[in-house]
């Protein structure tokens, strides 16, 4: 019974995940576990903070359902560019560009004003604007981990434990993120668990994004050639297809123009 792998080959779940930081390197991991954080914080704090500074649920349901319809937008987007560009210079301007809309989103709370129900468009736009440029560090992640293991004899078993990896990552994360919204808001301040993801993609997100491990990524996306499955295709010589051929002068004329005629 034939078997993807040789018999002989028996790697434990622990080395499967212990080859992970040898592979993307030690500071990888944290750095893109952080920087996933404020994709979970940004629509439920955008949510607490203008209810609580309007004092409108409406209106904060308006915001935050303007940050998920832009991040909803925003994503494939995002992933093209990644893909046409490259990821570092997409997710650099992608998190700088993320870190002012959400100060933004603060400012326009805040305003002098006030919020009021009768004009939201500012808010919105802001909002539409945060949610546009959130950048999505787990995809992002999961294709780093593709480029890394490729050619690798073992990359199956390996992108099966970085994939596993990932998944725990973002569960984690979309846990961590409202928690955290939850706590600050209510114990110090609304504004903090925005200020504090607008901080967070400032400082892990360019982190992630300046990580060598997007050279990987970039250099298989310009070449623009298919990955390498690991099979070399099977081609028959022509000597052997001539000597294999009962009817010489009916074969002739599928044999290479390169070779030599025959003799009469």
């Amino acid at each position: 019974m034939s078997s993807r792998y040789p018999v002989a080959v028996r790697v434990s779940l622990l080395a499967r995940y212990s080859a992970l930081p040898s592979l993307a390197g030690p500071d990888f991991i944290p750095i893109a576990l952080v920087a996933r954080l404020p994709l979970a914080m940004l629509t439920i704090g955008t949510l607490a903070l203008v209810s609580v500074a309007s004092g409108s649920y409406a209106l904060g349901g308006l915001a935050a359902g303007a940050v998920g319809i832009g991040s909803a937008v925003g994503a494939p987007a995002l992933g093209w560019l990644a893909d046409r560009y490259g990821q570092r210079r997409t997710v650099l301007v992608a998190g700088l560009l993320n870190t002012a809309t959400t100060a933004g989103v603060i400012a326009v709370s805040y305003a002098p004003g006030g919020l009021h129900e009768s004009a939201p468009l500012p808010l919105i736009a802001v909002s539409l604007a945060a949610g546009l440029t959130l950048p999505q560090v787990g995809p992002l992640a999961r294709a780093r981990w593709m480029a890394l293991t490729e050619r690798r004899p073992l990359r199956e078993l390996e992108r099966d434990a970085a994939f596993s990896y990932e998944s725990t990552a973002d569960e984690l994360t979309f846990v961590l993120g409202p928690a955290l919204v939850g706590a600050l808001g209510a114990a110090i301040a609304p504004w903090l668990p925005l200020a504090l993801a607008a901080v967070l993609t400032a400082v892990f997100v360019t982190a992630f994004a300046v990580h060598p491990t997007a050279a990987a990524v970039h250099t298989a996306a310009r070449t623009g050639r298919p990955a390498p499955t690991g099979r070399t295709p099977h081609r028959q010589p022509p000597e052997a297809g001539r000597r294999s051929c009962s009817r010489p002068r009916a074969c002739s004329r599928w044999a290479p123009s390169s070779a030599a005629p025959r003799p009469p």
